[in-house]
């Protein structure tokens, strides 16, 4: 049987008595530098990455911008859960509960003041808001019947809560003026203080 001669690529006798003189590193530096070569010039060229096999099947790159006015996330069955709008020209975030009423809003008014509210799928039991406005931020718990708790902090810095009992006349007010002094205030049926 004739021997084939050897084709381009392949280790003929001598070469392969010559590899196993090389210590292995660098037997496996002489593997890898071809592979390396090859790799870069396939990152370094546009043409040949764009005609790869493996790139022709590539998605159509995604939109990333979407403009609308108003959208709706809907459950399995089609109920609106959430709503993002612009649509009367100032954004909003609307959730709702599973009898459709809106149970929470997030939002920013047309002077650009932010406030979130929150209700009470019961419908005797409290609700709260957090908002910040012109005249500083504010946090309100309130209860149907009129109990009601409410903690601000002003823009000149003066900090306190006042609280309210379940006939809706005030009972008491904490504050801590911007020096730092603090004062308590009590208040009787007819909102006088007690001194």
């Amino acid at each position: 049987m004739l021997a084939s001669s050897p084709v381009k690529g392949d280790l003929t006798e001598n070469d392969a008595r010559r590899m196993r003189k090389v210590p292995q590193a660098q037997r496996l530096a002489l593997f890898l530098l071809p592979l390396l070569a090859t790799s870069s010039s396939l990152a370094a060229s546009p043409k040949a990455v764009s005609g790869h096999r493996s790139m022709r099947h590539s998605h159509p790159a995604a939109k990333r911008h979407l403009a609308v006015h108003e959208i709706s996330i809907v459950d399995e069955s089609g109920r609106v859960c959430m709503t993002l709008s612009a649509a009367k020209g100032t954004p909003s975030i609307r959730m709702f509960g599973p009898d459709g009423a809106e149970r929470m809003t997030a939002s920013l008014n047309a002077s650009g003041y932010g406030s979130i509210q929150i209700t009470n799928p019961n419908e005797s039991s409290p609700v709260a808001s957090l908002a910040v406005d012109d005249k500083g931020a504010h946090v309100k718990f309130d209860r149907p019947g009129g109990a009601s708790s409410y903690l601000f902090l002003n823009n000149a810095g003066e900090s306190g809560a006042v609280f309210l009992d379940s006939s809706g006349k005030r009972s008491l007010d904490l504050l801590v003026t911007p020096s730092g002094a603090t004062e308590v205030h009590r208040y009787d049926q007819s909102d006088t203080p007690i001194r």
